[in-house]
């Protein structure tokens, strides 16, 4: 698998939840999909510049609250650029599933920044 994409399967409680994440030069592209096949769901663009994030919904939400525009603001920061995200879920998501999606996504973005800076330094 690629150093550029990172996938995983995140459970929470009854739900299942799956995580794709490409990186790119410039930014990321993630998809988060719940059920047993990946969709795309609701669409936000956020960019980083100058110290602050900023975000444009593409694809409105239906049921997804703050989710989508947090997602999309942590990625920005993350990489420091731009932050194309997807969000497919089946029914509102509640704050303790949110915070455990969130740890996962970082989780898996502190990997990827880790890994980034030991091939820069080698």
């Amino acid at each position: 698998m690629s150093k550029d994409f990172k996938s995983k399967s995140i459970k929470v409680g009854k739900r299942r939840f799956y995580l794709k994440l490409i990186r790119y030069q410039n930014g990321g592209f993630l998809s988060l999909s719940e059920g047993n096949q990946s969709s795309i769901g609701s669409v936000i663009l956020a960019i980083k510049a100058g110290g602050m994030v900023e975000s444009t919904t593409i694809i409105p939400e239906k049921r997804q609250g703050i989710l989508l525009t947090v997602l999309s603001h942590v990625l920005a920061e993350y990489f420091e650029g731009l932050a194309l995200v997807s969000l497919y879920i089946s029914s509102e998501i509640s704050q303790g599933e949110a915070k455990i999606i969130l740890a996962s996504l970082k989780k898996l973005l502190d990997k990827i920044i880790e890994d980034e800076q030991k091939t820069n330094s080698d």
